[in-house]
Parts: C-alpha cells; structure tokens; sequence
C-alpha cells in the first residue's frame, strides 16, 4: 500500500505527482513492454530512459505545472500507471492528453 498526497480524486482513484524518488513506480511503468510498446519508438525504454523520463516529468510539473500524473486506486493503494497532461510544442501551452495504464487484476471491472 503507497501513502501518497492526491490533488485530485475520482471515486477510484487518487492523481499524485511524480517525485524524485519514484523510480521503482516509473520502473514498473515504463519498463513494462505492455505499455512501452504503443509510446516509444523501439517498444521498450532502457534504464537509462526510464530516468530521463522520470526527470522530464518532475521538470514538467515545476516548469508547467502539469505532467503524466501518476495514478493509485483508493482502495488498495495499488499504482495504476499515469495519465496528465504536457505540452506538446516546446515553449507554447498546447497540451495533450495521453495515459499509461498497467495491467491490474484488482482495477475493478477489469475482464478476467
């Protein structure tokens, strides 16, 4: 169970921000193929990647004030992955929206 203070809440779960010593959390997400495969050009991130993305997003969320939240269920406490915002052209506020979502048996309505 990860203690986290959450900015935001839905009924389920609980939006925190990234944190200099979340590395395992960004491990576990961006070290997962099933999720690399469909943002990284290569299907998967190297350490050293990894890092540099954990940066990118703490850097985002000073600079911008937003970033790829990461995401826990309320219940459980259990990390979902991240979903947020960033911008998408360097030096203008044009956001996109993606998430990044690991594969949960507890996330609720899941199939089998």
């Amino acid at each position: 169970f990860i203690m986290r203070n959450f900015f935001l809440k839905t009924n389920r779960m609980g939006f925190s921000q990234w944190e200099e010593n979340d590395g395992e959390l960004a491990r576990q997400l961006w070290g997962d193929p099933e999720v690399t495969r469909w943002i990284c050009a290569s299907g998967r991130f190297r350490p050293n990647e990894i890092t540099a993305r954990l940066q990118k997003e703490i850097e985002n969320g000073r600079k911008y004030q937003v970033q790829y939240w990461p995401v826990f269920l309320l219940d459980s406490g259990e990390f979902a992955g991240c979903c947020g915002l960033r911008p998408y052209t360097p030096g203008w506020y044009e956001p996109e929206m993606p998430y990044m979502a690991l594969q949960l048996v507890s996330f609720p309505g899941r199939p089998g």
